[in-house]
């Protein structure tokens, strides 16, 4: 059975991530697609449009990968740039219905080797973790919108009985609908393991926002503003 990790395996001090450092920002996710853009300072003449990946299954696995320490690092210094890449990539899974188990074992097959070294079993466990509460989110999700059939994905018990109600909470939240009565979730009194929560609750939020950034980016308004140019803006007095 999954268990949760209850210690960090990795030091922040590996490596810094920086401001100035290349941005990596999920435009959006689908069952074939995930477009990515650099967010480096360019020159407007320069800049090319964003590439199409086409994803499968291993392509999947390998940007899970690949994200997942650099996540962590980040995470550390207060940005989430590739955590939300991360997720981007856990809902493409989602999407083409990949059971939590293969998923999990198609990264650990990933031949791909991001931190130079085996990762810990502490490690290994934060990053399924991440996996299960993306997946969880995006099930909870499609069940309060209304979706009839929900893939059976083999999410642990374990994990919805202890961040189910907490995901409930924040997505009835989102889309507006009445919030359940019940406890507030309490930090662990473990400095690691409330560091852990504090992520997970991060994974959670940010899946949540994932989705709702992939829609606006693919949705169609047909009225934007006043003049026609551009999404909607506040009315800045003397400014037009």
């Amino acid at each position: 059975m999954f268990q949760p990790a209850r210690t960090l395996g990795f030091s922040t001090n590996i490596a810094s991530t920086t401001k100035e450092q290349s941005r990596y920002e999920a435009r959006t996710a689908s069952p074939t697609t995930l477009y990515t853009s650099v967010q480096d300072e360019i020159p407007s003449e320069e800049l090319k449009p964003l590439e199409q990946i086409e994803l499968t299954n291993d392509k999947i696995a390998e940007m899970l990968e690949v994200t997942f320490i650099q996540a962590c690092l980040q995470l550390a210094t207060g940005y989430v740039d590739v955590l939300k890449l991360f997720l981007a990539s856990a809902s493409a899974g989602y999407d083409r219905a990949i059971t939590i188990p293969q998923l999990i074992q198609m990264v650990a097959d990933c031949p791909t080797n991001t931190a130079n070294r085996d990762l810990s079993e502490q490690e290994i466990d934060l990053r399924s973790g991440w996996l299960v509460l993306s997946y969880l989110t995006l099930e909870t999700i499609d069940r309060l919108e209304g979706k009839v059939e929900l893939a059976e994905l083999m999410i642990p018990n374990d994990m919805r009985e202890e961040y189910g109600s907490i995901i409930e909470q924040k997505v009835r939240s989102n889309l507006g609908l009445p919030l359940e009565v019940g406890s507030e979730p309490s930090s662990p009194s473990d400095p690691q393991q409330a560091a852990i929560f504090s992520y997970n609750l991060k994974v959670i939020s940010f899946t949540i926002s994932n989705v709702e950034e992939a829609r606006s980016a693919n949705e169609k308004v047909p009225t934007i503003d006043e003049d026609g140019v551009g999404p909607p803006r506040p009315k800045i007095p003397g400014a037009y």
